[in-house]
């Protein structure tokens, strides 16, 4: 497997993520390395995912067409569709290429079991969403990419 913690070092730079992070040695504390990516807990929860195009999408439709008394004090904009945190980390592996090992660390917390946002009211007035989790990350890869 080809080392790129240089690529690494100089994207934390150039994008900052936060966490003071600076090198991959702070990458590594968080259980990110070049041969493995550690996920806390057992990566059996579900979550839920949406592609920023789309909520900016869902955003514009509602400022456009509806009003608040139309919509009320709170609107979810979401999916209604969630994934495993395992296969989620699966399919980026596969979409980015990565061939480490996938670490579950059972002693740290989970979180809530499920995390999915009903939908049925945005999708009464007309939204759905455009991009589906596979496609948003291959996107985002793309992007990134380009950008590095």
């Amino acid at each position: 497997m080809e080392n790129r913690s240089d690529e690494l070092e100089r994207d934390l730079e150039r994008f900052p993520v936060g966490f003071n992070l600076k090198s991959t040695f702070d990458l590594k504390r968080l259980g990110i390395t070049a041969e493995y990516v550690e996920i806390w807990g057992s990566g059996e929860p579900y979550r839920e995912f949406l592609y920023v195009d789309d909520l900016a999408d869902a955003c514009i439709f509602l400022m456009d067409k509806y009003g608040y008394e139309d919509i009320g004090e709170i609107i979810n904009i979401g999916v209604g569709e969630d994934m495993q945190i395992k296969d989620i980390a699966g399919l980026i592996s596969e979409i980015t290429g990565f061939e480490g090992k996938i670490r579950f660390d059972r002693t740290k917390p989970e979180g809530t079991a499920r995390k999915l946002l009903d939908i049925s009211k945005i999708g009464a007035l007309g939204w759905a969403p455009k991009t589906g989790l596979e496609a948003g990350i291959r996107l985002t890869y793309a992007w990134y990419r380009q950008a590095v």
